[in-house]
Order: structure tokens, then sequence, then C-alpha cells
């Protein structure tokens, strides 16, 4: 995970339980867009409470040793389901590139799912945070750092999370002191971000 520490990556996997970090609106050059609301339908819910309770039963089995368990082919029947069911709605792709990047390890396709889930609703913060880190798994940091660097804009500078990842990225990428001065961009904002 290059500099990303594993505390860095915990943490903003976290990021969806921190509302001070989330935003369904776009900030563009002159004001804010008014927060789209994501609404999901009847089965949208099923589905999502399906691949959740999937998930728990996969952990439940790994750790007692089954490992001839389906349930991740499972879980990602679901969310293929999901998409098919619901091809409009950000919250089903991006449930899909969450289970490709992280169980499945395909990046390049957890990529395009969440690039799907921005085309819907350019202000998703946390699909562009996981696509950022599915790019610099990948080595591609130019496009990691431009979607850390999109939530710092639409977040009005206010993402203590993408300064600290900015800053990785520039360092990673030889920029020390640019890379240095988004760290502390973000250790003023969070200073529990401090290693």
């Amino acid at each position: 995970m290059g500099l990303i520490s594993n505390r860095h990556w915990k943490l903003s996997t976290d990021i969806a339980s921190d509302s001070s970090e989330l935003s369904d609106g776009v900030v563009d050059d002159s004001s804010a867009t008014p927060p789209k609301k994501r609404a999901l339908n009847r089965r949208t819910i099923a589905l999502l409470a399906a691949i959740f309770v999937l998930g728990a039963g996969l952990v439940v089995r790994y750790q007692s040793g089954d490992s001839e368990s389906q349930l991740p082919g499972t879980m990602q029947g679901a969310a293929q389901e999901l998409v098919e069911t619901n091809p409009d709605d950000p919250v089903a792709w991006f449930t899909k590139g969450a289970l490709q990047q992280i169980q499945e390890r395909d990046l390049e396709g957890a990529i395009e799912s969440y690039s799907r889930a921005l085309e819907l609703d350019p202000g998703y913060v946390t699909a562009l945070f996981n696509r950022g880190f599915a790019y610099k798994d990948l080595g591609r940091l130019e496009e990691a750092r431009l979607d850390f660097a999109q939530i710092v804009i639409i977040k009005n500078g206010q993402a203590p999370l993408a300064l600290l990842n900015v800053g990785l990225v520039y360092i990673e990428q030889g920029d020390q002191e640019l890379g240095e001065g988004f760290l502390q961009r973000a250790y003023e904002q969070d200073p529990t971000l401090r290693p």
C-alpha cells in the first residue's frame, strides 16, 4: 500500500461513518448545488441487506474454517442484480465497485463501477475515495491524486482525509515539499491523523 499506512487506510475506509466527511452536493466555481437525494426502492434495500447478511455470513464461515463457501460469488451475483435492476442508481454501482475492490481485488472493474456511480452523482465522495485508492493500488498515482483533490474541492477545503491522501500521493510521486504541505493542512483539520 506504499506510503498509506494501514491506519490511514482504515480511517479512509471508515469515511462512510463520518458524516462530516460526506457530501451529497457538488461545489462548482460559483456556488454549491443543493444536495441530491438518493432514493432507494424496496428491491434495492432488500438487495443491499442481502449483501450485508451474506458478508456477515462470509466472515463467520471463514472464521470457522469453512473454505468451501460459495458466498463470495453469491455476493457478487447480488451486486450484479442490484445494478441490473437499478442501472441509474449510484449506490448500486458503488456497492458493486466495493465488492470488486475489496472481495475480488478486481481494481479495474471497481474503477469502472465507481466511475459509473460518479457519472450518476459527481459529488459521491465515498466513490471518489474508493476509486482513488483503486487507482493508487494500480500505481496510477496522478488519477488517485485527482480523485482525492476533487473531494477537497467538493468539501470546500474541509476534508482532512482527502488532504492527507493528496499529500501522501505527492510524496510518493517525489514532491516531498508539496506533500508535506497537504499533510500539515490535514493535521490542522484533524490532529488525530498525525502519526
